[in-house]
């Protein structure tokens, strides 16, 4: 009664059916009993009543994507900014490393190293995070999971993470001569 339009009118009836009773046979009575009515009705189960409202609000998947590979790239560029700024601060220890006779490998390791962990820690926070997230949601939602599958893409994700923005700055420490570090 408090609607604006169609007063007088149910928008959605909610059915909790008895074990053993088949949803298709009740929503086809159901909707028998309204054919040529003014207002005919769709029965269908609630799973199919959330597909289609998100179907209605668009691609989901489509922005979901979007929106992680926005977060990726950012991270990318964090972390490859973040060991370009430590990498300048640190020529010298470098520089003191390789007159000290570390080979320029294990200079370049030590780089990459780092890299790895800064995006693993940080990785594996968000991995933390979103199981939480996911949690909650799927106590409230339903129909929500996060799959071992998914977690381990994380972490492979962050190892190549790791390794791509380290690939700078070690190439750039095993180049650097001595005398330029010092």
């Amino acid at each position: 009664e408090g609607r604006a339009e169609g007063r007088g009118t149910v928008g959605f009836i909610v059915a909790l059916l008895e074990k053993g009773v088949n949803p298709a046979d009740v929503a086809g009575k159901v909707d028998e009993m309204f054919m040529n009515s003014a207002s005919e009705t769709q029965s269908g189960t609630q799973d199919s009543l959330r597909r289609d409202y998100f179907r209605r609000i668009g691609n989901v998947g489509f922005i979901a994507n979007l929106i992680l590979a926005a977060v990726f790239i950012s991270m990318l560029l964090v972390t490859g900014n973040a060991l370009m700024q430590s990498f300048a601060e640190r020529t010298r220890e470098i520089g003191t490393l390789k007159a000290l006779g570390f080979a320029p490998a294990r200079i370049s390791a030590l780089v990459m190293l780092e890299s790895t962990l800064m995006m693993v820690a940080g990785g594996v926070l968000g991995l933390v995070i979103a199981t939480v997230v996911v949690k909650l949601i799927a106590e409230q939602a339903g129909a929500l999971e996060l799959r071992v599958s998914q977690l381990a893409l994380g972490v492979a994700l962050m190892l190549a993470m790791g390794i791509l923005t380290g690939l700078t700055p070690a190439v750039k420490a095993r180049r650097l001569s001595i005398v330029e570090a010092l």
